[in-house]
């Protein structure tokens, strides 16, 4: 029992530590707003997104150390606990980014629509299943843009040697081992060789 309050202690202590702080340190507005901060903090707390992902597809309008000194200065203006400061903080956001992704969708090279493994597979639920498997392949490979790699103190993705497989338009190297035995599994190679020289 001490153990589990002191478990659920830590994690309060982490979740609102943020809150705890008067917000004039300068480690809370890192310029690296879209890792951690305060900004990011207040964005996720308040959920100005629907998913919390939304927030990093989001692209600066402007160097991202000239929004956090901007966050820094107006956030103590902001009542963030009412509606209104929760507007104010929407506003904020509209002001210094744009919704332009920094992945578009892209085929990848070795992609079939009916690959080679499907033809000896008889039960048709499990070859439907197969299908369904396979075009999320292709749903979800995603290259980042020119103008993300041209401007990448501007977005949050990191531009990859090759294009990447993502369920929510980023690279995710905790998922990175089961997407190289799904790939290898369906017989994409190169793709599962660009998956690994990404991360090197």
């Amino acid at each position: 029992m001490l153990a589990m309050l002191f478990k659920f202690s830590v994690f309060i202590i982490i979740i609102f530590n943020g809150d705890l702080t008067d917000g004039k340190n300068n480690d809370d507005y890192e310029t690296s707003i879209f890792c951690y901060g305060r900004l990011l903090h207040d964005v996720q707390v308040h959920e100005l997104f629907k998913h919390p992902r939304d927030f990093l597809e989001l692209r600066a309008r402007r160097p991202t150390q000239v929004i956090s000194s901007r966050y820094r200065d107006i956030r103590p203006k902001f009542k963030l606990a009412g509606e209104d400061g929760r507007e104010a903080l929407k506003n904020f956001i509209r002001q210094n980014f744009v919704n332009r992704s920094s992945s578009e969708n892209v085929l990848p090279p070795d992609w079939f629509a009916k690959p080679p493994f499907q033809r000896s597979i008889k039960d048709e639920s499990t070859l439907d299943f197969l299908r369904v498997l396979n075009r999320r392949w292709a749903q979800h490979y995603y290259n980042v843009t020119q103008e993300a790699r041209e401007n990448q103190g501007l977005h949050a993705t990191i531009a990859t040697r090759h294009p990447f497989y993502g369920s929510c338009r980023s690279l995710d190297y905790e998922e990175s081992w089961w997407l190289y035995l799904g790939l290898m599994s369906s017989g994409m190679e190169t793709s599962a060789r660009q998956l690994i020289e990404n991360l090197a």
